[in-house]
């Protein structure tokens, strides 16, 4: 029998809520965990019940002031009251919130880790075709609808990518998974042939979140017009890519017309005027820019775009060939109706003079700076 799809937040167990509101707002942070604004609704609710510290550590985790520093003991132990001991315990967090650490084939094989029922990566080091074939196989996969494989890991005397992926075992399971509703493929190795010979492989007639950042997936690739089964994704993570990525009116973005988060970061981004009447991303909310080469020209061209009518948060960090000047005439310039966030670099504002002008101008646009 197949399983029904589920969604992200039913993935996990969430155990020891005080209330409805207090598991809703945290699954609705797990369902969209680019939206920075369901966190920080969530933070509010935990300021006003008492769990001042465990807020403190969301919002400041949005900022990345928390990135890299062990969640203090009340953060711990409120998460471990939510969702048990194993995940709270964890060294790894991600915007504020446990995140489920890598976990090698021969641990899932011989001893699932208790209330794990999504993990964030997995090492497959040392395995063999019958062992990947019967983890593709487990009932806990099938009834999952997240799969993070970041990174694959292979030493010298085991199989090779190019002996898994011929594998019609291991593709028939993988055919079997068209119920994820994520599919995580960061770094994974892969190169751009096998990656995408194993997106090829799976009909997602569920996917709300693809990760490919690192994996060096051509646009030729992803802006096929008959790949039908991704226009159900919201969330889109290209990110390190080392391509150039068209985002004017003509690229193959259109494709995407459900996409709510696109990440960028660290590509070649190109921005002409849009001669098209049609809305190239007409539901996105957050566009991440952070570290790509922009010219004059393209922030210019993005300044004054129409085909992004619903745009709330952009990021231009680590655009250090910017000046200031630049900056302040993109806002001057700015015409997207929506935007409420703009991320640039704290040295951007790191004189009275040019603070005052760039805050001014955001202040009259109703947009707040994030540095």
């Amino acid at each position: 029998m197949v399983p029904q799809p589920r969604t992200l937040s039913e993935n996990l167990r969430i155990v020891g809520t005080q209330n409805e509101t207090e598991e809703a707002l945290i699954r609705s942070c797990l369902e969209y965990p680019w939206d920075d604004a369901r966190f920080l609704i969530f933070s509010d609710w935990l300021e006003e019940n008492e769990f001042s510290e465990v807020a403190d550590y969301i919002r400041n985790a949005l900022s990345w002031a928390e990135t890299w520093r062990r969640p203090p003991a009340a953060v711990r132990e409120y998460w471990g009251s939510r969702m048990g001991s194993n995940i709270a315990q964890k060294n790894g967090y991600s915007r504020g919130f446990p995140a489920i650490l890598p976990i090698s084939l021969e641990d899932w094989l011989n001893d699932p880790p208790e209330n794990e029922e999504f993990f964030w990566g997995l090492d497959l080091s040392d395995f063999t075709i019958d062992h990947f074939v019967e983890f593709l196989s487990s009932e806990r996969l099938a009834n999952l609808s997240v799969l993070s494989l970041n990174p694959i890991r292979l030493q010298p005397s085991t199989v090779t990518i190019q002996q898994l992926l011929s594998s019609r075992r291991v593709m028939n399971r993988i055919n079997a998974l068209d119920h994820l509703c994520v599919l995580n493929l960061r770094n994974t190795l892969l190169g751009q042939l096998h990656t995408e010979t194993l997106l090829q492989s799976i009909q997602f007639r569920n996917l709300q979140s693809l990760v490919l950042e690192g994996n060096i997936v051509a646009p030729t690739f992803l802006f096929q017009e008959d790949w039908q089964h991704l226009r159900t994704i919201r969330s889109l993570d290209l990110a390190t890519n080392r391509l150039n990525w068209d985002l004017s009116g003509s690229s193959g973005f259109r494709l995407y017309g459900h996409l709510q988060y696109l990440r960028l970061s660290s590509n070649r981004i190109i921005f002409r005027p849009n001669s098209r009447k049609e809305t190239q991303f007409p539901e996105l909310l957050v566009l991440d820019l952070a570290g790509v080469s922009l010219s004059n020209d393209s922030l210019r061209a993005l300044a004054t775009s129409e085909d992004f009518p619903k745009l709330e948060r952009l990021d231009l960090s680590s655009h250090y060939e910017l000046s200031p000047e630049i900056i302040a005439d993109f806002l001057k310039g700015l015409s997207l109706p929506r935007l409420k966030w703009l991320h640039i670099d704290r040295f951007y504002l790191n004189t009275p003079q040019k603070a005052h002008k760039i805050r001014s101008i955001a202040q009259e646009k109703k947009i707040e700076i994030i540095s």
